[in-house]
C-alpha cells in the first residue's frame, strides 16, 4: 500500500498490528523480504478497507500507458533493491 489513512485510531490499530505481528516473526526467526508490505497484506485481508482511492493515487509508469489516465496524482517511484536489501 502507497497510501493509507483513516482516523487516528485506524492509523494506530494498523501500525499496532504491523508492529506486533513483525515482532513476533522475529521471535520466531522469521522476516519476510517486505515485511511491511506482507504484514499490511494481512491487516487488510482481516480489516477490509471502506475507501479504495482509484490508480491515479499510485501510479507506475513503468507498468502502465501514461495515456491510460488523465491525472496522475501520486507517481511510484521504483524501489532500488540493490541499495535496501544490502
Amino acid at each position: 500500500a502507497a497510501i493509507f489513512g483513516g482516523t487516528c485510531e485506524n492509523v494506530k490499530a494498523l501500525a499496532d498490528f504491523c508492529y506486533l505481528n513483525i515482532m513476533e516473526d522475529k521471535l520466531n526467526n522469521v522476516e519476510a523480504l517486505w515485511h511491511d508490505e506482507s504484514h499490511l497484506n494481512k491487516y487488510f485481508w482481516l480489516h477490509k478497507p471502506t475507501k479504495l482511492l482509484s490508480p491515479e493515487y499510485c501510479w507506475d509508469l513503468i507498468i502502465h500507458d501514461e495515456s491510460d489516465i488523465l491525472i496522475k496524482r501520486l507517481v511510484w517511484a521504483p524501489k532500488e533493491y540493490e541499495k535496501v536489501r544490502t
